[in-house]
């Protein structure tokens, strides 16, 4: 029996794999019969996966789970197994990708899930929302909220302009790890 990927419940997933919540890593079931197309197919496959890690590190950063062909992230199939329902998007707290244990996770809307991100690696400045204008005027400090740009001020000094940042970024409920290296 193969599932599409709009189909794959929590029960299916359970079949075909054993998830560590404490570590993050799933690890292949020996699966049953009706999951492939004859007896042959399955003692291939269970001989050659039952037992080992699940998944690959994509070069984007996450990790990926193969499943009947369709390749799922393993975070979001994670929640699925923890909770048995899909996430919205899923915020890896930390900031690592490959951190997949459940204490990392959490399902969030796309805007929360933009509430923590790290300093872009283009940011001059290395504080997010600083940054010192092309025509060398004072620092300027801005956060983006709901879609709109909101400008915190110029400043004398990087300093001066991250906590205006920090300041509003705790105002407008942006996680505590957002603008990290």
């Amino acid at each position: 029996m193969k599932v599409s990927k709009s189909d794959m419940t929590a029960d299916y997933l359970r079949q075909c794999l054993c998830f560590d919540p404490l570590s993050g890593y799933f690890t292949w079931k020996a699966r049953p019969l009706e999951h492939f197309k004859d007896l042959r197919a399955q003692k291939i496959w269970n001989t050659k996966y039952s037992g080992k890690q699940a998944g690959a590190v994509m070069s984007i950063g996450y990790v990926i789970i193969r499943i009947h062909k369709q390749c799922y992230y393993a975070h979001r199939l994670a929640w699925l197994y923890i909770y048995g329902e899909w996430p919205q998007e899923i915020d890896h707290i930390n900031g690592i990708t490959t951190d997949n244990r459940i204490e990392n996770l959490r399902s969030v809307s796309h805007a929360e899930n933009g509430k923590n991100v790290k300093t872009p690696s283009h940011n001059s400045t290395g504080v997010i929302g600083v940054c010192i204008p092309n025509d060398g005027g004072r620092t300027q400090a801005r956060i983006q909220v709901n879609g709109k740009h909101i400008k915190l001020g110029r400043f004398d000094s990087i300093d001066e302009a991250r906590e205006a940042r920090q300041r509003a970024s705790k105002k407008f409920g942006f996680h505590d790890n957002h603008g990290r290296k």
